[in-house]
């Protein structure tokens, strides 16, 4: 199984070129998904991406589990925070 940089310098070498070069000073990915879902192993799935994300691409995450009560009015929330 391929490490999470391994992953990331892969990826950017094969996008070299492709793309427009733009620098940013900062990234900050947010990832969510269901505090309550039958999805076995989402956590860990969501934990992996989280530090492809931050080891490989030095991106900044905010994660944020739906919850099932109130979960729009909860999300809007957190999504209104997050761009804030």
């Amino acid at each position: 199984m391929l490490d999470s940089l391994t992953i990331a310098h892969d990826f950017n070498r094969h996008i070299s070129g492709s793309l427009p070069r733009t620098e940013y000073r900062k990234v900050t990915a947010c990832l969510l998904y269901w505090l309550e879902n039958d999805l076995k192993g989402c956590t860990a799935e969501v934990d992996k991406l989280r530090r492809l994300l931050e080891d490989g691409f030095e991106f900044s995450t905010y994660t944020f589990q739906i919850p099932n009560e109130r979960s729009e009015a909860n999300l809007h929330k957190e999504l209104a925070s997050f761009v804030a």
